[in-house]
């Protein structure tokens, strides 16, 4: 769409692809009762590439308390939409259990998510505890959540000019 104060014209838009915010995934609960861990989670938004995470500087880093009482699959899940953070979770049912999905509010290459834990049972990168919601794709960062969605850029060229935006707008 056009604002009021473009002049009138002809243009050739050709669109390859359209912006994504990034979607993890966690491994199958049998439960959303099931308890996961307690301790905090720390959501950082930035690009990887290289083998390297670049923070956004745009967003501020983001905590989000786990509380004893908030363990289960499902107040997890409750406790990262109520901080308000800049991502959403929700819980998927596959047929085979139940997933945490983890997915960034915002589209675009920078806005990848880098998620690490502060685990209560002591040990921040194994398969347990809250550590299990643990994301750097980095190389040789601690990944326990699976990439189902990744952060992408919308792509197209418009009068033969290729162009790069992290929204569809």
């Amino acid at each position: 769409s056009a604002t009021s104060s473009a002049t009138t014209g002809s243009h050739t838009i050709e669109i390859q692809s359209l912006a994504e915010a990034q979607k993890l995934k966690s491994t199958n609960y049998a439960s959303t009762t099931t308890t996961i861990g307690s301790g905090t989670l720390t959501i950082q938004f930035g690009t990887y590439s290289g083998g390297t995470f670049t923070l956004n500087a745009e967003k501020a880093v983001q905590s989000i308390t786990i509380s004893p009482t908030d363990t289960s699959l499902s107040g997890i899940r409750d406790a990262i939409n109520s901080a308000n953070a800049g991502v959403t979770a929700s819980i998927v049912n596959d047929g085979s259990g139940n997933r945490l999905v983890i997915a960034s509010k915002d589209t675009g290459l920078n806005n990848a998510l880098k998620i690490t834990a502060i685990d209560d049972d002591g040990n921040n990168t194994d398969n347990s505890g809250l550590s299990q919601l643990a994301y750097d794709a980095s190389t040789g960062g601690t990944s326990n959540l699976t990439q189902t969605a990744a952060a992408s850029n919308a792509e197209l060229v418009i009068d033969g000019i290729s162009i790069s935006k992290s929204s569809n707008q």
